[in-house]
């Protein structure tokens, strides 16, 4: 693409002899950005520091987003305290940072919010992409107090007229289980007359979500139904997990007849349904699915789970039995198994098998 492309120009112009300058940095690192190449990034920011561009405030935004980019928080942080000077640009660059990292580790939200003072504190009049990337920072639970004082801020600047800030708000309030703040903003949405407020799938989806996993099932429906489009497999699909959660048959049912008509091929919404009725006892419900399934010729494929370790990734199969380290598997499964009969472990015994006769 056209991020390689930049690279090889750039290794051109270093045989050419020709001397980088700060206009060719921050693309070269835009490009490395683009790829998630941390080598090439790290490469990058060498040539950075022996052209001695270390205290261009250009440049070194690009090396912090550049690194940002690449999953490396750490790396883009040094970059920033080493920083002499620093601009409101060069500030949304670590902010971004620590909004990306914010939802698997609580830390980096409080480290956001750090920096918002920081920001405060230089005497630098926040904007929308500020006040974006600390409300970004603030998707999880944990996260809400902060959530409720960035949204207090983007107010007072006036940044709450902003629909992007609106849409942000909506995503952070339904991700903290703020189901009502959230609501209260996605109906607002409505009173503006600007078309670029009406509200999209996405926002239906924030408050249909939420809404289906706190039980509020008949809302959410009626959510739905009032869509001015049509509804897609993905909210549909919610909407069914929470009838699951719930147990909630009636309307389960109704959801899953309008999976069926989407995608009358995929095994999901009937194997949620089978089980909906399992943990209702509904023998003969299941018994229904199985041979719906049957007969349009359904099949469901074996769940499987990925996971990383020392940069190689391991594919496990239900029921995989060539699996290279099938017997030491099943030896720590086995394990699992005993301590959740010991009361340890909580395993769910209501699921069923749509596939089994």
């Amino acid at each position: 693409g056209h991020a390689e492309h930049a690279l090889v120009l750039f290794r051109q112009m270093k045989r050419s002899g020709v001397t980088p300058n700060n206009s060719t940095f921050p693309f070269v690192a835009k490009a490395c950005a683009t790829l998630s190449h941390l080598r090439n990034s790290q490469l990058i920011h060498a040539h950075v520091l022996k052209s001695c561009f270390q205290s261009n405030i250009f440049v070194q935004t690009a090396m912090v987003d550049m690194y940002v980019k690449c999953g490396q928080l750490e790396d883009a942080h040094n970059v920033f305290v080493e920083m002499p000077v620093r601009d409101i640009a060069f500030w949304n660059a670590m902010l971004l940072g620590f909004a990306h990292c914010a939802y698997a580790n609580f830390e980096n939200n409080v480290k956001a919010i750090s920096c918002y003072k920081g920001v405060l504190d230089c005497g630098f009049s926040p904007d929308i992409s500020t006040i974006l990337n600390l409300l970004s920072s603030c998707m999880q639970p944990k996260a809400l107090f902060n959530g409720l004082l960035v949204h207090s801020h983007g107010v007072q600047l006036g940044c709450d007229s902003d629909v992007c800030v609106v849409n942000t708000l909506i995503c952070m309030y339904s991700k903290c289980g703020d189901v009502h703040s959230a609501r209260f903003l996605f109906d607002g949405m409505y009173n503006k007359t600007c078309v670029s407020w009406t509200p999209g799938i996405d926002h239906y989806s924030c408050i249909v979500d939420p809404l289906g996993r706190r039980g509020h099932l008949i809302e959410a429906l009626e959510i739905i139904k009032s869509m001015p489009f049509e509804s897609d497999v993905g909210i549909w699909s919610a909407l069914l997990s929470a009838c699951k959660l719930h147990g909630k048959m009636e309307i389960g049912r109704y959801v899953s007849e309008k999976l069926f008509e989407l995608e009358p091929q995929v095994a999901v919404p009937f194997v949620e349904m089978a089980n909906i009725y399992a943990s209702a006892e509904m023998w003969d419900g299941v018994a229904a699915i199985r041979r719906k399934m049957k007969y349009l010729q359904v099949r469901k494929f074996p769940g499987q789970s990925i996971i990383q370790v020392n940069g190689k990734s391991t594919i496990f199969t239900v029921e995989d039995r060539d699996h290279p380290e099938t017997l030491y598997i099943y030896d720590m499964l086995d394990g699992l198994t005993s301590h959740s009969k010991n009361g340890l472990l909580a395993l769910s015994e209501e699921t069923v098998d749509c596939e089994r006769e």
